[in-house]
């Protein structure tokens, strides 16, 4: 179950690499039995868990840093894959986040990203302590200032209940060799809202029925009341620098 290093590859035999780390977390959390007779000493189920996520989180950070053409390169998983790789259309950005399925859902969260320096590569949780707690990152939009410089809002969810989920845009932007977070969202960095993901859900459409979105340069942030969706939208104009909140908008 254990793969091998990361050497040149092929896109091809990225993804399988991939694939087979997210298998393997997969034996340890659903497969394994204490009855199984393959291994000759004891195992620790949540240790050999843990070690699974390591190794495939050591694995993108080697290789971001040893493939720099990875950043652009068309990797695909299955559609039921527990990893999701969301990049921005520049290409500048990827993120790669899994369900690491230990306790209290973490997720594991690496970060690709063309700098000053050269492609660099990030974990953003530890996954020894589990801080900070992880969170799967859905899509990536770009936004080009007037300055010149980029801002990527950059859009997660993690759940937060059985039945909640919180989500977030956190606006990122790369100064030299490294990636910050921007103030320029009404004063902040973030915005982050927390809903009943059920009562949002259109099951006919497959999708949900209110949204985070962003189109010509306005950004839409659902509007939320007791967990439930309202139908309306704060609406963030951006005037080339910052996004702005329009108090007019319905």
């Amino acid at each position: 179950m254990c793969c091998a290093g990361a050497q040149a590859q092929s896109v091809q035999q990225i993804e399988q690499e991939i694939q087979a780390h997210l298998n393997h977390i997969q034996f340890w959390k659903f497969e394994y039995s204490p009855e199984d007779t393959v291994f000759k000493m004891q195992v620790n189920p949540e240790d050999s868990l843990l070690k699974a996520n390591i190794e495939l989180e050591n694995y993108l950070l080697n290789i971001g840093r040893k493939q720099p053409a990875s950043l652009r390169a068309k990797i695909t998983l299955p559609e039921n894959s527990d990893m999701k790789i969301v990049s921005s259309d520049d290409g500048v950005i990827r993120v790669y986040s899994w369900d690491t399925h230990i306790a209290e859902h973490p997720f594991g969260t690496i970060i690709q990203f063309e700098s000053g320096a050269g492609v660099k590569t990030i974990a953003i949780m530890d996954l020894k302590t589990l801080l900070p707690k992880g969170k799967i990152y859905q899509r990536i939009f770009t936004v080009a200032a007037n300055s010149g410089r980029k801002y990527y809002l950059m859009v997660s969810s993690k759940p937060t209940s059985e039945n909640n989920v919180e989500k977030e845009i956190e606006v990122q932007t790369i100064i030299g060799d490294k990636l910050q977070t921007a103030d320029v969202l009404a004063g902040s960095s973030s915005k982050k809202y927390e809903y009943n993901y059920s009562s949002n859900y259109d099951f006919r459409k497959m999708r949900e029925e209110y949204d985070l979105r962003y189109e010509k340069g306005k950004l839409y942030i659902p509007q939320v009341r007791d967990y439930k969706m309202t139908g309306r939208y704060d609406v963030y104009n951006f005037d080339g620098e910052k996004f702005v909140l329009d108090a007019g908008a319905k």
